[in-house]
């Protein structure tokens, strides 16, 4: 493997993009060495058995000790992750020693089946029973804090700020778990248990009416706004400086793809003002 440089002016060409866990400060800048790079070596696998020759790895295509060249790429996140053919996820490694497999097993998979109903204003969903829904939710999910056998908490890279875009902006992801396999696009999602995936939008809500008018819509761009917020924040960042830099690309991202439009402050909208302020000037009186 070695680093290749592209400029604007490069012919384009097909890459994977990986997202996974740095490890802590202790472990920067990363040392690429044979005992500790199975998660680079597996996700380079990936890349080959897709037959592509490129791979994105963020924490050696970025100087690690050099915040000019961090802040540069780091502007350039929606573009890596948004053009990238798919994203790799390697949702329980907590570094780059962890890699991208999933442990095998000797039991049969077990298949989960339902039914969609589509009543017009509403959209049902039936499974076949109450565990067939937990394994669906987490399937779908990637871990719900009801589902024991293996809930958010162990997959540290949900927990992870950074990667909370690394995610949003990639037109296909492929997930590694401990115990299964998880891909998704822009219209559904599928699992080693739902091979034959689900049909919906990332961010639709099956038992939420569907929209009719603008100002409805309105509504729905600003409570998705606050959903994605409200995810990245429940996150964690080695440092908290990152906070606006690693939210950037999806706010890039957002207002373009979503909002058609808009004025970006620092996490807010200026067309959701005053809503958005967690304060207010109780007197009419300029101060």
């Amino acid at each position: 493997m070695e680093l290749v440089e592209f400029s604007c002016e490069s012919e384009p060409v097909s890459y994977v993009a990986l997202s996974l866990c740095w490890g802590p400060p202790s472990k920067h800048p990363i040392q690429t060495l044979p005992e500790n790079i199975a998660g680079y070596r597996d996700a380079v696998e990936v890349v080959r058995d897709l037959g592509l020759s490129y791979i994105w790895i963020d924490s050696l295509c970025i100087i690690q000790d050099n915040n000019d060249d961090w802040e540069r790429e780091a502007a350039l996140m929606t573009q890596v992750y948004r053009e990238a053919l798919c994203t790799i996820c390697a949702l329980s490694s907590n570094d780059g020693d962890g890699g991208c497999r999933v442990n095998g097993s000797n039991e049969e998979v077990k298949l989960l089946r339902y039914v969609d109903l589509d009543l017009g204003e509403y959209r049902i969903r039936l499974v076949e029973d109450q565990a067939s829904m937990d394994m669906l939710n987490w399937d779908l999910e990637y871990g719900d804090d009801d589902f024991k056998i293996e809930p958010w908490g162990n997959n540290p890279l949900r927990t992870r700020g950074r990667a909370f875009q690394e995610r949003e902006l990639s037109v296909r992801a492929v997930h590694f778990s401990k115990h299964t396999l998880l891909w998704e696009c822009l219209e559904m999602k599928g699992s080693t248990e739902i091979p034959y995936g689900v049909t919906r939008g990332r961010d639709e809500s099956l038992m939420e009416p569907k929209q009719t008018s603008s100002s409805d819509a309105g509504a729905a761009d600003r409570d998705q706004w606050y959903g994605k917020v409200e995810d990245y924040t429940s996150r964690f960042l080695t440092y908290e400086s990152d906070k606006l830099v690693a939210f950037a690309g999806y706010a890039q991202h957002f207002r373009r793809e979503v909002l058609g439009g808009g004025i970006y402050l620092a996490g807010l909208w200026k067309e959701h003002f005053p809503g958005c302020l967690l304060w207010k000037h109780l007197s009419h009186d300029v101060q």
